[in-house]
C-alpha cells in the first residue's frame, strides 16, 4: 500500500501572499480560486468560534448543576437540553464546512 502525503501550505501564509499564491497556479496552470478559500475558512473559523463558546457555555451550565437547588437545577438543565441541540446542529455544520475547507486547501499549489 502507497500512502502519499501533500504538504499544504499554511492557511495564515496563504492569507498573507494570497498574490503570490494566485500567481504560482497561473504558472502551474491551475484552476484555483485563492478568494474562495479564503472566504471557506473566514466561515470555517466563524463555526469553530460559535462551536467553542456553546462548549463553554455547556461547561458552566455543567458547573452550576452541582451548585444548583432543585428548582433552578431543572431550569438548567431544560436550558442544558436546547444548548446541546444547537451545539450538535453547530458542530455539523462546521463539519460540512472543514470538508469544503480541506478539499480546497488540497489545491493549493506550492509557491517556488
Amino acid at each position: 500500500m502507497i500512502i502519499l502525503y501533500r504538504i499544504m501550505l499554511d492557511i495564515k501564509f496563504i492569507r498573507e501572499n494570497k498574490e503570490l499564491v494566485r500567481q504560482a497556479a497561473q504558472k502551474k496552470h491551475i484552476e484555483f480560486d485563492v478568494d474562495k478559500l479564503l472566504e471557506v475558512d473566514d466561515k470555517r473559523r466563524r463555526f469553530l468560534g460559535r462551536v467553542e463558546e456553546k462548549r463553554a457555555e455547556q461547561k458552566v451550565a455543567s458547573n452550576a448543576i452541582v451548585k444548583a437547588d432543585s428548582g433552578e437545577r431543572d431550569n438548567i438543565l431544560e436550558k442544558m437540553k436546547l444548548l446541546k441541540s444547537e451545539l450538535e446542529r453547530e458542530e455539523e455544520e462546521l463539519k460540512e464546512v472543514l470538508k469544503e475547507w480541506q478539499a480546497l486547501m488540497l489545491l493549493v499549489p506550492n509557491v517556488p
